[in-house]
């Protein structure tokens, strides 16, 4: 029932005798995080917070996460169009933010919590989950437009290189009209989200394609060259492309912290 609405859920289970710091790259899903045990610290441009279970809404910054080194969690990836049904419409109210999930679902959060902790297996917690998300996107009263579902499909198929404007003339809609739509269901502006998407979608490639010159990972990526290439990837992560490759190229568990201060020097 929930298929296509939430992505696989991610278990995650880390007990590491020295404390983590990690950097976390902008991401065009929302994430829900629904943690066991010790809180984790979040911060960045514009957040400090320490937190147990929350939210992290579309951002397009990087953040630092940081815990003692003993984790336990569950990741809950949500396209932002299936945000917008299951937050109730306040995906504005959200952006570029990290929620408590206190302070979107209330005391029904902490019954959610005492379920979770009663079980002993990840797919019985699984399957807590689905009746809780089930529920409330059965009881939303938002839906997303058609017409910005599609257009956000389409975007995420062409890794965030297509024409904002012809995505607009192809629904029979304005400029004006189809970013305002966007925005409202999304989150972001259909040319951020687009922007974000192809940032994503390099990263990935950057992982997988270790014998590709940058030059050629920024025309594949639809960038107009490599200059065009850093500056958007280090205006989304704080790194350039040749810092967050060898990085990752370390054989790290995750990218580290201490990489975003060393590529801002």
């Amino acid at each position: 029932m929930l298929k296509g609405l939430v992505c696989p859920y991610i278990s995650h289970f880390q007990n590491l005798e020295q404390p983590v710091r990690l950097l976390q790259a902008p991401n065009p899903n929302i994430y829900i995080v629904i943690g066991f045990g010790e809180a984790c610290s979040l911060k960045s441009q514009v957040i400090s917070e320490k937190l147990t279970s929350f939210l992290v809404d579309v951002k397009t910054f990087p953040m630092i996460t940081e815990h003692s080194g003993r984790q336990c969690f569950i990741l809950i990836p949500l396209p932002p169009w299936s945000g917008y049904q299951v937050l109730g419409g306040r995906l504005l109210d959200f952006t570029e933010k990290v929620i408590p999930l206190t302070d979107i679902w209330g005391r029904k959060v902490d019954f959610l919590m005492e379920q979770l902790s009663e079980q002993s297996s990840w797919p019985d917690r699984f399957s807590i989950l689905d009746h809780f998300l089930m529920e409330k996107f059965a009881q939303s009263q938002y839906e997303v437009r058609p017409e910005i579902y599609w257009a956000w499909q389409q975007l995420e198929s062409k890794g965030g290189r297509l024409s904002i404007r012809k995505i607009a003339k192809k629904i029979g809609w304005s400029d004006r009209h189809f970013s305002k739509c966007f925005q409202q269901h999304i989150g972001v502006t259909p040319k951020l989200a687009a922007r974000h998407i192809r940032f994503y979608a390099t990263l990935k490639l950057l992982r997988m394609a270790h014998e590709d010159s940058l030059s050629a990972i920024a025309l594949s990526s639809g960038y107009s060259d490599q200059s065009h290439f850093t500056r958007e990837f280090h205006s989304f992560s704080g790194w350039s492309p040749k810092t967050y490759r060898n990085a990752h190229g370390a054989g790290l568990a995750g990218i580290s912290g201490c990489i975003l201060t060393a590529s801002q020097r």
